[in-house]
């Protein structure tokens, strides 16, 4: 079995069984080279794990601090919309132009069909 030192004195000289591992050398105390390469990936799992927190850590307060628009932003979303709304707004008023213009032709059409009506019947509507 490898083993690792631990601060808890479960074992000889406070060192533990690494679960999941096991060598071909009889139980025992561990040899030094074993007891190093122990301390050295607890070492390393350590660092790592405390850079994650410090990352973690890190990305939390920047989103808190960007929760805002700035102005430039503001800025280049307003020019967008104006300039949207310059090149659709002048389209929607050919449309309804368009539409008032067919309207009174068609008004027209109507009177002076009841109108010709009236004079080749005689009749006065």
């Amino acid at each position: 079995m490898l083993w690792i030192d631990t601060v808890d004195t479960g074992g000889p000289s406070g060192a533990r069984p690494l679960r999941g591992l096991r060598s071909s050398a009889a139980p025992g105390p561990p040899s030094p080279l074993a007891a190093a390469r122990g301390s050295l990936v607890i070492a390393r799992t350590l660092r790592v794990l405390g850079a994650c927190r410090a990352l973690q850590s890190r990305a939390r307060h920047t989103s808190r601090d960007r929760a805002a628009f700035t102005l430039l932003e503001v800025m280049v979303t307003l020019a967008v919309v104006g300039l949207a709304a310059t090149i659709v707004l002048p389209r929607l008023r050919d449309g309804r132009d368009l539409r008032l213009e067919m309207d009174g032709r068609r008004l027209a059409d109507t009177i002076n069909f009841g109108r010709e009506r009236a004079v080749l019947t005689g009749v006065a509507l």
